[in-house]
């Protein structure tokens, strides 16, 4: 079982990075990470993203699923493009969760701040999932998504 968390981000290229961690017993259970950096091949790559999160959440169904949502794009709507393939990847995701009847939490780097003694998102990150054998740094902070809730 456990709790699942989401961290996706965008790359400078208009791709992306999504990390879904699962953690149960303070330990990474199952984790995934799809990265797109081809535009041609944005469709299919949400779709492998798609069929790839609903096979781990269905093979894991954890309690929840922890997003830690995209921060807004500093620099207003010219900067918003550059978050717009996050924000595809996240929705993909949260359909495949919505499909298995997962509850759904969001959050912010602020917030999972405020879950520890750190005063920076990284050093948060550093406290929650520190200990945490994650392959990538986005893998991580999907991992600290997660226990900052498993904290309440």
């Amino acid at each position: 079982m456990g709790t699942a968390g989401l961290y996706c981000r965008s790359n400078e290229d208009r791709g992306f990075v999504a990390s879904i961690a699962v953690v149960a017993d303070g330990t990474i259970t199952d984790e995934l990470e799809v990265s797109c950096t081809d535009s041609a091949a944005h469709a299919a790559t949400l779709e492998e993203l798609r069929v790839a999160a609903s096979e781990l959440l269905a093979r894991r169904r954890p309690r929840g699923l922890v997003v830690w949502q995209i921060d807004p794009a500093p620099g207003g709507a010219s900067r918003l493009r550059t978050t717009a393939s996050a924000a595809r990847a996240e929705g993909v995701v949260l359909a495949a969760a919505s499909a298995l009847a997962i509850d759904v939490v969001f959050t912010q780097g602020k917030a999972i701040v405020a879950t520890t003694s750190a005063s920076k998102a990284r050093e948060a990150v550093d406290e929650l999932a520190g200990t945490l054998a994650a392959r990538t740094e986005a893998i991580r902070r999907a991992a600290a998504a997660a226990v900052s809730q498993q904290r309440d």
